[in-house]
């Protein structure tokens, strides 16, 4: 555990995606006096009805608790910001392209005020992340692991960033889906220490 946790029992578990709607409504409406477009955008679709199961999914079985060290790859960034507010993590928010900087860097001196620096936004690809060994306590990533031939080295990839040393205590594996053009991929991992969730990665057939 990479952080001060001031409380085991406080973890990301007690909290559900109507909480991360709420809290999309009220960041958006305290964003709006000064960023009106942000503001909006936060206000008129915190989250998208798709993506509740996904983010339901995510604050149920990572179990992240305060002060830990978080990663983010490729997800709608609203969750790793709700988790930052929230568990006072440290969250590590990436995508291959900046789309979201401007508006987060809004989000983020909104929601977190002086503890900015807990909410950090970088370009990361997930197959060759730069950071080192064992940097995070708990990785998440919302249909970012696509298509399935690419999905071995991200796994890899995440899999050194959160945790050298263990090994697997438990790993489960589930594809759902209907129809001949899409499935889906969830992905559950638990070491001892840490964990890797996934949810929604969908590719063509």
């Amino acid at each position: 555990m990479k952080g001060t946790v001031s409380d085991p029992s406080w973890s990301s578990n007690r909290y559900t995606d109507w909480n991360l709607h709420v809290f999309g409504l009220s960041l958006g409406a305290r964003t709006l006096p000064s960023a009106p477009i942000a503001g909006l955008k936060s206000l008129v679709l915190p989250v998208e009805y798709i993506r509740c199961v996904e983010t339901r999914y995510i604050l149920q079985h990572l179990d992240v608790q305060p002060g830990q060290r978080v990663l983010d790859i490729g997800s709608p960034k609203l969750l790793s910001l709700f988790l930052a507010a929230r568990l006072q993590a440290e969250v590590h928010a990436t995508d291959l392209v900046d789309y979201f900087f401007e508006r987060y860097d809004r989000y983020s001196h909104v929601a977190l005020g002086s503890d900015q620096r807990r909410y950090v936004m970088r370009r990361e690809d997930a197959r060759h992340l730069t950071y080192p060994s064992g940097h995070f306590d708990r990785v998440f990533s919302i249909r970012a692991v696509r298509p399935a031939s690419r999905s071995r080295g991200v796994i890899t990839a995440i899999w050194r960033s959160s945790s050298s040393a263990e090994t697997p205590t438990r790993t489960g594996l589930r594809a759902t889906g209907s129809g001949s053009s899409s499935s889906a991929l969830t992905i559950e991992r638990h070491w001892r220490g840490g964990s890797f969730a996934g949810a929604g990665s969908h590719w063509g057939t």
